[in-house]
């Protein structure tokens, strides 16, 4: 497919993200007048530990499921769908009901590495309970995923934002911090409730009772599903584990509201990358499951690659340039340092976007191994970066950690794909990479000596400057002829 109708693919997904980082601004500048960095580093932590139930609810066999249904739906084996369909279910029960025991049962020490000496082994084991709504959830949402339901997926994010941004507000302003809690409790139960909802009305369950009465679990799926699974949940926790670990360090070092203004500058990378990032699970992945021709598949990626970072630019280089703003803007004065924070971390988010499309090609060639070992090795530098630097340079230590492990996560997907697929990466691409990067490198230079109007013009220019030298005649064309005329 060419860069335009990937395009179509990726708005798709990104208007719903969009949507829900507006959302997102109301929701978190309320929470931090409310609450205070504190707080927001309370969130951080057991967004953490939410995350890691998460992945280990269906033992991380959500990526799996969606490249198995993918190839299945290719070859027209609904039989086989039914199967895949009924062992996501069995395992996910299973193992929220397991995650959920284990949490409970080892709540205190779970407290003691989130947060060190305060005590909120109460609210983790809440969160235990927890576990079984995240687990549903994500078993249902997965099945959605897997027929490529792009607008449905995008009605249902909207939807779901909205009504969590409402009661979780409500709730922090009725219980002050026990509102955290109780909000993350809600949005988890409507989030089950309303995937469930969406996974009945496409008829997502039908035929998974009538399989598992003749056969419980398809032990030749689930082991392909686990196969995969396991590499996919084993990437994810050390993922989760490694963002809780640094924050640890932060807490210990330095408190719970340092770890509140590292977790704001963090949040709000995680909140306009998605605009970029959601379609790659959605579509991206999918479809580069169903290619078999080596040119298509290495044409699709350069597409998808150069797509991505072509919508990144405006937006790394904006959020760059008035990272202070945007941090006072979305939280309060009482968050001021995370705006040089944000700053570095925007220079690794360049390497990130760039990572997900690269990963995404690796997990499509079925390089596990590789894939596995990029993510272990990214995870474990990020606190072993933060440690080391954390006397010189204090919170922002994971910041300049999270950049260099970005880069070096480039090279080490890149690198594989050159080698065993003979991939290349071209030279439009590589021009378009390099002028957004020495962009961010003069805003990030000349940022200290300008006023916001002298950053605004900067801005502008560089931005016209990367879309004039890198999008083609024909390309500008047809957008003209398809969305102005």
């Amino acid at each position: 497919m060419g860069i335009l109708q990937n395009f179509k693919y990726i708005s798709q997904s990104g208007v719903a993200s969009i949507f829900n980082i507006v959302v997102s601004i109301i929701r978190v500048k309320i929470i931090a007048v409310l609450i205070g960095t504190s707080g927001v580093g309370l969130i951080g932590q057991l967004t953490n530990l939410i995350n890691i139930s998460t992945f280990l609810s269906n033992l991380g066999m959500s990526t799996g499921f969606i490249r198995e249904v993918s190839i299945s739906r290719s070859q027209q084996d609904q039989q086989r769908i039914i199967a895949l369909r009924s062992t996501l279910v069995v395992c996910s029960i299973i193992a929220s009901l397991v995650i959920s025991i284990i949490i409970f049962f080892n709540a205190k020490a779970i407290n003691s590495w989130l947060f060190r000496e305060l005590d909120y082994v109460f609210y983790i084991k809440l969160l235990a309970l927890n576990s079984n709504f995240i687990g549903y959830a994500g078993m249902f949402n997965a099945l959605v995923k897997a027929e490529k339901l792009i607008r449905t997926l995008m009605k249902l994010s909207i939807l779901v934002s909205s009504v969590n941004t409402v009661a979780a507000i409500l709730l922090i302003y009725w219980f002050n911090i026990d509102g955290v809690l109780y909000g993350i409790i809600a949005n988890s139960l409507f989030n089950c409730i309303i995937t469930g909802i969406i996974a009945q009305k496409y008829r997502l369950l039908n035929g998974i009772i009538p399989s598992l009465r003749s056969k419980l679990l398809d032990k030749k799926i689930f082991a392909l599903l686990i196969k995969f699974g396991v590499i996919s949940l084993i990437t994810s926790i050390a993922l989760q584990l490694s963002y809780a670990s640094v924050k640890s360090i932060i807490i210990q070092n330095s408190g719970l509201p340092s770890a509140g203004i590292y977790q704001a500058a963090s949040n709000i990378s995680n909140q306009y990358l998605p605009v970029l990032l959601t379609s790659l699970g959605t579509y991206l992945l999918p479809h580069l499951a169903e290619i078999q021709s080596k040119e298509k598949m290495h044409k699709e990626g350069n597409n998808s690659l150069r797509l991505i970072l072509l919508l990144a630019a405006p937006m790394l280089i904006s959020f760059l340039a008035f990272s202070d703003l945007i941090v006072q803007i979305l939280y309060s004065k009482e968050f001021v340092a995370s705006g040089s924070i944000l700053s570095v971390i925007i220079i690794g988010d360049l390497f990130k976007v760039s990572n997900k499309v690269l990963g995404t090609m690796i997990i499509a060639k079925n390089y596990i191994i590789t894939w596995l070992s990029v993510d272990i090795l990214y995870a474990a530098s990020l606190p072993v970066f933060t440690l080391i630097l954390y006397n010189d340079y204090g919170i922002l230590s994971p910041a300049i950690g999270y950049m260099i492990a970005a880069f070096l996560g480039f090279l080490a997907f890149l690198l594989p794909l050159i080698f065993k697929e003979k991939f290349k990466i071209e030279f439009i691409v590589w021009k378009l990479f390099a002028s957004i990067f020495a962009s961010l490198v003069i805003v990030f230079m000349a940022k200290p000596y300008l006023n916001l109007i002298g950053l605004f013009l900067i801005c502008l220019s560089l931005i016209l400057l990367i879309l004039i030298i890198n999008i083609r005649k024909h390309e500008l064309k047809m957008v003209v002829d398809k969305y102005l005329k």
